[in-house]
């Protein structure tokens, strides 16, 4: 599961191209906090992320957007979402649907359903 971006929140909590130009996976030793995401703690996955050493990764800044837009913190999670989408890393994530898409397109689509989620929350 290493390596899985919790998409299933990009969609459903939340509201998760151009051709790729960097190749790259992510490291298989990164963690991802996938298993504390769909266990719905937030905090435990905020916690791992941050202790990552890959810290421009483009999955891990998308599920740490997850893990604050899940906690609440819509303006953190943006935040990562952008940093995502910014990073000058850039391949195609595994979802944790078992699909595939481009980690821009991924951030791109959270950010989406992040503002979608916070301008009806605000109403």
């Amino acid at each position: 599961m290493i390596g899985i971006v919790f998409a299933s929140l990009l969609t459903t909590a939340i509201g998760p191209t151009a051709a790729i130009a960097d190749q790259q996976m992510p490291p298989e030793q990164m963690n991802v906090a996938f298993e504390q995401l769909a266990a719905g703690d937030s905090a435990e996955a905020i916690e791992e992320l941050r202790r990552s050493e890959y810290a421009n990764d483009p999955a891990r800044l998308i599920n740490l957007g997850t893990a604050y837009a899940q906690s609440g913190d819509y303006k953190k999670a943006a935040k990562f979402f952008r940093a995502a989408l910014a990073s000058g890393t850039q391949y195609r994530l595994e979802l944790a649907d078992g699909s595939w898409m481009d980690s821009r397109q991924a951030a791109r689509l959270a950010l989406a359903n992040l503002n979608s989620k916070t301008t009806l929350a605000m109403r």
